[in-house]
C-alpha cells in the first residue's frame, strides 16, 4: 500500500496488533461475567465420589442424593453395586485404579473423592490415583483401625495422600459398629436458632458429623485438619443415636 501510494499506509501494521490485543483483552476479561450472566458458567463441582458401596456408604450416599448434591459411589463387588444401583444411586462397577475405570468413569459434577472402604491398600491407591483430579485438599479416606495398629513397615501412610476423614480417633469399623449397633444418617439444618454448637451440645458424644453442605450447596468433609466453619443456613449430614432429629 505504500509502494501505491496509499496515506497513512506506515501506520496500519501498529493499528493491527492494538485491535488484535484489544480484542483479546475484552474478550477474557468480560467473557466470563457475560456467560454468568447468561447462565452458561459451568458450576464449581461439589459432587462426592465415595470409593467403596459398602452398607455404610450407600447410606450416606443416599442421604447426600436427598440433599440435592451429585454423589456416585464404585466398588469391585457385584452385590453391592447392584444393591446401590436399587436404591437409585449412581455407581460404577470395577476397579478405580484400573485402565477400564480411566475410560468409563465420568467426573463430570464430582469434586471430592471418599475413600471408605475397609481394605486400607484400595483407600491408599485411589487417593495416589484421583489426587491430580481432585486436588490434595479434596481427597479424604475412613482409617482402618486394624491396618493402622499392625504398623506394617511396608504400607503407606494415608496421610501423605489426603486427609482423614471424619477425624482422627473414628475408624471404618467404628462408623460399622454405630450402624450395627441401630444409629442413623441424618440430616439437621442449622440457624440462628439452632447453632452448629447448640447442635454439638445437644447430641454430645452421640454424633459423628460426616458432610457438613452450605446454603450454596457447596459441600464439606469433616476431617481432622477442617479449614470451615458451619453456619447459619447450613445442613449436617451426620450418623445419629436413634433419637429424634431435631429441626431448626
Amino acid at each position: 500500500l505504500e509502494d501505491l501510494g496509499y496515506a497513512g499506509a506506515d501506520i496500519l501494521v501498529t493499528i493491527t496488533f492494538l485491535v488484535i490485543i484489544g480484542t483479546v483483552l475484552i474478550q477474557g476479561l468480560t467473557s466470563r461475567p457475560i456467560a454468568k450472566w447468561l447462565g452458561l458458567v459451568q458450576p464449581e463441582p461439589e459432587g462426592i465420589f465415595i470409593v467403596g458401596a459398602n452398607h455404610i456408604s450407600q447410606l450416606l450416599a443416599l442421604e447426600i442424593k436427598k440433599q440435592g448434591v451429585k454423589v456416585m459411589l464404585s466398588d469391585t463387588g457385584w452385590e453391592n453395586v447392584t444393591s446401590a444401583r436399587l436404591k437409585g444411586i449412581d455407581t460404577y462397577y470395577g476397579n478405580v485404579v484400573s485402565d477400564h475405570a480411566d475410560r468409563i468413569i465420568n467426573l463430570q459434577g464430582l469434586g471430592k473423592l471418599l475413600a471408605m472402604t475397609s481394605n486400607n491398600s484400595l483407600n491408599s491407591l485411589a487417593l495416589t490415583r484421583y489426587k491430580a483430579e481432585f486436588g490434595l485438599d479434596n481427597i479424604f479416606y475412613t482409617q482402618v483401625q486394624s491396618e493402622v495398629k499392625s504398623g506394617d513397615h511396608k504400607s503407606v501412610h494415608l496421610s501423605y495422600s489426603g486427609r482423614r476423614a471424619f477425624g482422627k480417633e473414628i475408624y471404618y469399623s467404628d462408623l460399622d459398629k454405630q450402624i450395627s449397633s441401630g444409629q442413623k444418617i441424618r440430616t439437621t439444618s442449622i440457624s440462628d436458632k439452632f447453632s452448629y454448637a447448640d447442635y454439638l451440645e445437644l447430641y454430645k458424644d452421640t454424633v459423628t458429623p460426616l458432610v457438613a453442605i452450605s446454603d450454596k450447596n457447596k459441600t464439606f468433609i469433616f476431617n481432622d485438619n477442617q479449614q470451615f466453619e458451619v453456619k447459619s443456613g447450613w445442613r449436617v449430614i451426620s450418623l445419629l443415636a436413634n433419637q429424634e432429629e431435631v429441626q431448626a
